[in-house]
């Protein structure tokens, strides 16, 4: 099976070699979409598109640096 590149908002997350594997890499990486993104395929990749959910470990970041926490 060939792999092709994932790509969130323009963005390459990996590679995988079919919708499934796309959707297991990102349950991986904790890359949530706020809603149904819109879904393409190319013939080197998968394209999502939509606004995303915020991370848990980005909150934490974020509420360090409102604390003066680096």
């Amino acid at each position: 099976m060939r792999l092709k590149v994932v790509y969130v908002n323009d963005v390459a997350v990996g590679k995988a070699g079919s919708w499934a594997q796309a959707n297991a890499l990102l349950a991986i990486k904790g890359i949530r979409f706020a809603e149904t993104p819109k879904r393409t395929e190319g013939p080197s990749g998968f394209y999502l598109h939509g606004p995303l959910l915020e991370s848990d470990a980005e909150k934490k970041d974020e509420k360090k640096t409102d604390q003066g926490v680096a």
